[in-house]
């Protein structure tokens, strides 16, 4: 059964007997203590909680009305009742103004249950405005909630994201990062003009539940407006979140939506942005915008990065363009670059192909091309891996194996980095070497899913370049092998992933020594000289 905690302030040790008797004698349950000072009752209320304070006027140290402000002061809020033996007007205004809860001269104090009575009274009161005050807390938290809230989808609004990106640091690991998602419906006009606007709301529920499902505990999320939405994600690395954009890219194109028995297809453009946690919130969902727009302009249901919309800006750049020749071009590029590239991808577009660049061009020479088609080789290692621009970092510098989506995502640079370089300039035979160097070769001379002569012998030749390189390099998913190790493993791989002729020309400019091993070469696609 719940006690009341009460203290009583008396000097006198009669009247203190007498105040305890008033609160006892009827038989009532209370746990009192009792304090004869000022002072001792400003330390036993910073030790303990009491539920109401019974205070003499005239304590030896201080007067109720200096005493209550010191109380307040510390935190307590329970009701006090001051009692005192003095009737005159002065003590009552004084004890009240002061902030007392009651006042009862100290004659009626000690008679009965008069004092009782009147701290029940008190107790009530102050229950009562407990509850009104968690009432009105309450009723607050809802009204804020709903002003942060979009009604339609359940998500929250941009004066939520406000709120959390400008207050609640907490949420971010400041040595962490932060990414951006943004998404737009793809033609959402057309469904409000076709089936009318609640059929529109309806798919835009529908987001918002695949949004909620996809989304993980930490994850911000916020209808940004119309059709659009935001995702904020908070110490997750680009390659995680784009990852995850993608396949909430393709969770919303396979939905099976209908309006009154007729299907609504609908994809979604999604940009997205990572920036390190102390990074301006207003610039990332900046950067996430820029690169939504870049995924709408370039066909839809797709996903961009900020560091695509650095590159298509870079590609633009006449400082990049008259920079000298493609070496140089790229070196400025990559100085420009900023933040949108990390210090894997910075090595591979710069350390790496210089050296892919110097072993192909030589590979070329030992094979009896050109000067001209060496020259072209020497240009497709330079720039074979610029696709790597927007690949990001933390799929590139993974320690662990890849998953199958990280593999996919890596694949696609080859391809990217033959774009680029047409974009640069570069002719349509250094573009080709660049864009199935990865392809793999098989036993029966044939590139998987390419026809026989769509894969170039500078392409073979930069495939041997690229993989010896790596494997002397130092990487985070592996220590660098020696060059024999990595000749012994170009040996290995012949006629498997490597064509035959380029691993007995690789052979013999690398270790002269050596021999390849015999295998009847598969019929070359272009002459040497090409």
């Amino acid at each position: 059964m719940w006690k009341p905690r009460i203290l009583i302030a008396e000097d006198n040790p009669d009247h203190q007997r007498l105040l305890e008797l008033s609160l006892t004698g009827t038989g009532q349950e209370v746990e009192l203590s009792v304090v004869s000072s000022g002072e001792d009752l400003l330390r036993l209320i910073a030790k303990r909680s009491f539920d109401c304070l019974v205070l003499d006027f005239n304590l030896p140290d201080h007067r109720a009305d200096q005493l209550l402000p010191l109380i307040a002061e510390r935190g307590c809020e329970c009701p006090v009742i001051v009692v005192s033996s003095s009737l005159g007007q002065q003590v009552v205004v004084q004890s009240m103004r002061s902030g007392s809860t009651d006042f009862v001269p100290k004659s009626e104090a000690i008679q009965g249950d008069t004092l009782w009575r009147r701290i029940q009274v008190a107790l009530d009161r102050r229950r009562r405005r407990a509850h009104r005050q968690r009432q009105i807390e309450r009723r607050v938290k809802r009204l804020a909630k709903l002003a942060e809230s979009d009604l339609l989808t359940g998500l929250s609004n941009r004066l939520y994201l406000h709120r959390v990106l400008n207050g609640r640091r907490h949420h971010f690991d400041r040595r962490g990062t932060v990414c951006g998602v943004m998404l737009d419906l793809d033609r959402f006009k057309a469904v409000n003009d076709t089936y009318g606007h609640l059929c529109g709301d309806m798919v835009l529920r529908e987001i918002g539940g695949v949004l909620r499902a996809s989304a993980r505990p930490d994850d911000i999320l916020c209808r940004w407006g119309g059709e659009e939405f935001l995702v904020v994600m908070p110490r997750t690395s680009l390659g995680t979140c784009w990852l995850w954009a993608d396949q909430l890219r393709r969770t919303i194109r396979q939905l099976r939506l209908t309006w009154s028995g007729t299907p609504v297809p609908m994809t979604v453009s999604i940009g997205v942005a990572e920036a390190p946690a102390n990074f301006s919130r207003e610039e990332l969902v900046g950067r996430a915008d820029q690169a939504l727009y870049m995924a709408k302009s370039r066909g839809r249901d797709r996903v961009c990065s900020w560091a695509m919309v650095v590159l298509e800006r870079l590609l633009d750049d006449d400082e990049v363009l008259t920079a000298g020749d493609l070496q140089q071009q790229i070196q400025t590029m990559v100085a420009k670059a900023g933040d949108a590239l990390g210090p894997t991808q910075r090595d591979h577009l710069l350390a790496h192909s210089t050296r892919v660049a110097t072993l192909a061009r030589q590979i070329g020479v030992e094979m009896g091309f050109s000067t001209k088609g060496s020259d072209a080789l020497r240009l497709a290692g330079l720039s074979h891996d610029l696709g790597k621009f927007i690949i990001p970092e933390d799929i590139l510098a993974k320690p662990s194996a890849l998953s199958g989506e990280e593999w996919a995502l890596c694949e696609q640079h080859s391809v990217i980095g033959a774009d680029i370089c047409g974009c640069l300039g570069m002719g349509d035979g250094t573009t080709e070497h660049i864009r199935h160097h990865h392809c793999r070769y098989d036993a029966n001379g044939r590139y998987r899913g390419l026809r026989k002569n769509e894969v170039t012998l500078g392409s073979r030749i930069l495939a041997a370049a690229d993989a010896y390189d790596a494997m002397t390099s130092w990487r985070s998913y592996q220590p660098a092998r020696s060059p024999q190790d990595a000749i012994r493993e170009l040996q290995r791989e012949r006629g498997g992933q490597f064509h035959p002729d380029v691993v007995d020309a690789a052979v013999r400019l690398l270790s002269p020594g050596e021999t390849a091993a015999s295998a009847s070469p598969a019929p070359l696609v272009q002459s040497p000289g090409s």
